[in-house]
């Protein structure tokens, strides 16, 4: 946020100098505005700030001596903007100077009990080093005062809070009638702990202090409905029309809760107050005050007529700014990326993001020519395409609260829309977050092109020809996906047994089927299906979006042999307890390991008992297999390891013998 733009006093600084910095005193007519005092010839000339071009060539080393030495210094660039909308600082380096490249910078010095620096902007010139001393001087009590009294009265009782924030800081500003100045006031205090500058505002302007306290009683507070700077009324104008819904123009009512500004035919405000109501019959506007009406100064009453040209005293009235106030809950965010018209349309672009309903999306009602309650046509959609840089700014919301939408609108000409936020909290209400303006011309035919991308695979529609709002159906064709297959291997490590083969293949097979077309190849944009009506006056490329299921064959795991061990099992661990037998289905390539049990009476294929594994074996289980019941060394005849004796095991014992096994 550029909080000092164009009115800022610039010092350009004309070679080696040494400066010092004296008291900081009020601007002249603005109440709350400070900026300090160079003293010393030669300090160089005093200006508005301009634009300036930097020379990435030209680099100064900047000193800055302070007395006292424990001043905190902050030097800010200008062309930059940190995440919080604040000119970017720029971090010293390890010796404590500043490396800046030609061109405009902002800086401020503060310290607790002395009078701060703030936001002086000054320029490097091109020398390659500079140094300024900087003094601070420190606060001098008032005549008779010590300092440290309390010389200020408490805030009058508050009324009881709705939830409502318009509404209760619009009866917060109605319950302070009748404070006075007297010897400070309790809303400056508040605003010396608010900035913790070291500076004492308790005796200083206070009717912008005092709307920014009644925002913040009622739940809004710093960085909702002011900054830090709002102590001035202009500054707290502008960073108001920056940051919130805002007229200057005098197209839309104030409501209760609104700031309302006063100043010069110059456009700076020197006077705010809180809308306590608007009477739409006569257009006059009732607010409520602090630092208005009387002597000594104190929280009053006025009316005022809403429009150009309306004066309230010797001031013009210029406008107000609403912060985005909730009806109970958090209020709905909003913010306008772009807007434009076309022949017959508009498009517009932006995000919103209701707190209290992070899931849903909030609904956009656009009013062409008029602002809500006008008469003017409205135009609705909601915000829900995907927008990362809301979940980045708002942990939490979620990523889809944009919106990016073309339609068509009867209207013609220049035309000024209004944008509003459907709040989804207790108490839906619209809120005005934008406005815009746009010339929307006569429609002419106009053709665009609908193609089609397969998005790896085949087969995609031609290409169609849509006319300018006119309903296009898209193509029923549909693109194909050959499979995809994959190998994978099993590596067998019998671990001192015998195996017939040491690895094992399995087919990994992808199947794709085409699930919908949308306008981003991610699959993060607008989907359309097949068939469906395509109203959007743009060329666009549909990307095909695919399912996929995989499935992997099985393989079947040999049983290895080993002379005095029982085999237990394949597994993917050397030392496991138990394996596996029989069929496996690997998901990657895998090492398979044989588990064994130490048994010294085991030989596989000793059917017969005597110690040797020959043809007497085979003869004897075929006879076992037959109905023999002659005896039978199970343990040794079961050759695949699956409980039971049977002609698996003889294919087994056949194998063995002839040396395949």
């Amino acid at each position: 946020m550029k909080l000092l733009p164009k009115r800022i006093l610039t010092i350009a600084l004309a070679g080696l100098m040494l400066l010092s910095l004296l008291p900081v005193t009020a601007l002249a007519e603005e109440e709350g505005s400070i900026a300090p005092v160079w003293d010393g010839e030669n300090t160089g000339e005093i200006r508005p700030v301009e634009e300036t071009e930097r020379d990435e060539e030209v680099l100064c080393t900047l000193r800055i001596v302070c007395h006292p030495e424990d001043t905190r210094v902050r030097i800010q660039d200008p062309t930059r903007l940190d995440e919080n909308g604040e000119f970017a600082v720029i971090e010293p380096e390890e010796d404590g100077s500043w490396l800046l490249e030609q061109g405009e910078y902002y800086f401020s010095a503060w310290r607790k009990g002395y009078e701060p620096a703030e936001l002086v902007s000054f320029f490097i010139d091109g020398q390659t080093e500079k140094t300024i001393d900087l003094t601070l001087r420190p606060i001098e009590p008032l005549p008779g005062s010590s300092g440290d009294e309390t010389l200020y009265a408490p805030a009058f009782p508050l009324p009881v809070m709705t939830g409502d924030q318009a509404l209760d800081t619009a009866s917060v500003a109605k319950s302070q009638l009748g404070y006075t100045y007297s010897d400070g006031t309790v809303y400056g205090a508040w605003w010396t702990e608010v900035t913790s500058w070291g500076w004492d505002y308790t005796r200083d302007d206070w009717c912008a202090m005092f709307a920014c306290w009644c925002s913040t009683q009622a739940g809004m507070g710093l960085d909702k409905a002011y900054s830090k700077y709002g102590a001035n009324a202009n500054y707290l104008m502008e960073w108001q029309v920056e940051h919130c819904s805002s007229d200057k123009t005098f197209t839309t009512a104030p409501r209760a809760g609104d700031f309302l500004f006063f100043g010069g035919s110059d456009g700076r405000a020197g006077h705010v107050g809180i809308v306590t109501e608007y009477n739409e019959s006569s257009r006059r506007v009732s607010f409520v005050g602090g630092n208005q009406g009387g002597s000594p100064s104190r929280v009053s009453e006025g009316t005022v007529l809403w429009g150009n040209d309306s004066y309230w005293g010797y001031q013009v009235v210029l406008g107000y700014g609403r912060p985005y106030y909730s009806a109970g809950g958090e209020a709905v965010k909003a913010g306008l990326d772009s807007a434009s018209g076309g022949a017959g349309s508009v498009s517009v672009s932006g995000w919103a993001y209701d707190p209290d309903e992070p899931a849903s999306p909030v609904w956009i009602h656009v009013y062409v020519g008029g602002p809500a309650g006008s008469g003017a046509r409205r135009y609705d959609f909601e915000a829900k395409a995907y927008r990362e840089d809301v979940e980045t700014r708002f942990p939490g919301a979620g990523l889809y609260h944009g919106f990016n939408k073309t339609f068509s609108v009867a209207e013609r000409g220049t035309q000024t829309l209004y944008f509003y936020a459907n709040d989804l909290g207790p108490v839906q209400q619209e809120v005005l977050f934008a406005q815009a303006q746009v010339n929307i011309s006569d429609p002419l035919l106009r053709f665009y092109t609908v193609s089609y991308d397969a998005n790896g695979g085949e087969g995609a529609p031609e290409e169609q020809i849509k006319t300018h709002d006119v309903l296009l159906t898209l193509s029923s064709e549909l693109p194909t996906r050959a499979d995809e297959s994959e190998s994978i291997t099993v590596t067998l490590d019998p671990q001192g047994g015998s195996v017939n083969s040491t690895s094992l293949c399995a087919a990994k097979i992808t199947q794709y089927a085409f699930r919908e077309w949308n306008t981003a190849a991610n699959g993060r944009g607008v989907p359309y299906f097949p068939g469906a009506a395509y109203v959007t006056n743009a060329d666009v490329i549909l990307y095909a979006q695919w399912s996929s299921t995989t499935e992997t064959e099985e393989v079947s795991l040999p049983t290895p042999l080993r002379s005095g061990y029982r085999f237990l099992g394949w597994a993917t661990e050397q030392n496991a307890a138990s394996g596996v037998t029989g069929s496996f289905t690997p998901e990657e390539d895998v090492t398979l390991y044989a588990i064994w049990a130490e048994d010294p009476d085991y030989l596989p294929g000793d059917a017969n008992g005597d110690k040797n594994v020959d043809l007497l074996d085979l003869v004897r289980l075929r006879k076992s297999l037959a109905g023999d019941q002659a005896e039978l060394n199970t343990s040794c005849a079961d050759l695949n390891r699956d409980g039971q004796v049977d002609g698996l095991d003889l294919l087994e014992l056949r194998r063995l013998l002839a040396g395949t096994a």
